[in-house]
């Protein structure tokens, strides 16, 4: 039996994951005893060893992981070589070639987006009538990343569209990718402005998995040892992109407030304002 995107039901709200794994680990021993042995492959995205599992499952889970890395940069390459000159009647640059290979390496390793990189850039330059360059990569990047933006955010709710816009504006301004529920929480409700509805940190974190499950975010869960396991999450766009899409004024906010965090960098504490940041800087909108 095999269960790709195993880790999915670790994330669903109405799932009881100790339980459907338990009942799993039945099935399989009564269908031992039944002489038809039955192993049960799990694909997921993170180890499930590293979730939390009632005692009575843990215990009885012998597993073998096997970890699929991504795809290195060589072997983009290599794959997107022989697909050109199948697919392209004319050669293409082997530079073009090295920067799909450079950008989908660097981000995620994925062959297939790098494939669809390859075909929008040769469309695009047919319809110019030009040969591929890299300007037509970088065009259809932007375009394949806005599409699917659109595309995904027709689905979300008004609330999960700004948990998402707290997130891409968190990382435009601190400039780091990957942050905890518990700062994108707070950078959310520090942001809203006076008279606004806070929603609870439980809701924006089922919100987070929500986002997650559309593959706008990504999330990585680590332990904590005693205090348990923490989650943090990362954009899988260009934050600009997925701000300006959301809400462009509001967007122009959050570059107004990065730059007077790099102001503010070049002066002393004792000669900033009192009030930080988020003094005089909020969301135009109320949620």
């Amino acid at each position: 039996m095999i269960l790709d995107e195993f880790d999915v039901i670790m994330y669903d709200r109405r799932a009881n994951p100790s339980d459907f794994v338990y009942k799993l680990i039945e099935m399989q021993s009564d269908l031992v005893e039944k002489n038809t042995p039955t192993s049960i492959i799990t694909i997921s995205n993170n180890v499930v060893g590293d979730y939390e599992f009632d005692d009575r499952v843990r215990s009885r889970i012998g597993s073998s992981e096997i970890f699929f890395t991504p795809f290195s940069k060589v072997e983009i390459l290599d794959i997107l070589v022989k697909r050109a000159e199948e697919a392209l009647e004319e050669k293409i640059d082997g530079r073009v070639l090295e920067d799909i290979a450079d950008r989908c390496s660097d981000e995620h390793g994925d062959i297939r987006r790098a494939i669809e990189l390859l075909r929008v850039s040769a469309e695009l330059a047919s319809i110019k009538k030009m040969p591929i360059s890299e300007k037509f990569v970088e065009i259809a990047a932007l375009k394949l990343e806005k599409d699917r933006l659109e595309e995904t955010m027709e689905t979300l709710s008004a609330k999960s569209k700004w948990v998402c816009f707290s997130l891409a504006a968190l990382t435009h301004t601190t400039g780091k990718e990957w942050h905890s529920t518990m700062h994108i929480f707070e950078y959310y409700r520090k942001m809203l402005p006076p008279g606004s509805t806070v929603i609870s940190y439980r809701r924006v974190s089922d919100l987070l998995v929500d986002l997650q499950n559309t593959g706008v975010v990504s999330s990585s869960t680590t332990s904590e040892g005693r205090n348990g396991y923490s989650s943090k999450y990362r954009l899988n766009m260009n934050p600009e992109t997925a701000g300006e899409m959301i809400s462009e004024d509001n967007w122009q906010i959050v570059k107004r407030q990065k730059e007077k965090q790099e102001v503010e960098k070049l002066f002393s504490k004792s000669e900033l304002r009192r009030g930080g940041l988020f003094n005089d800087v909020f969301f135009k909108d109320k949620f």
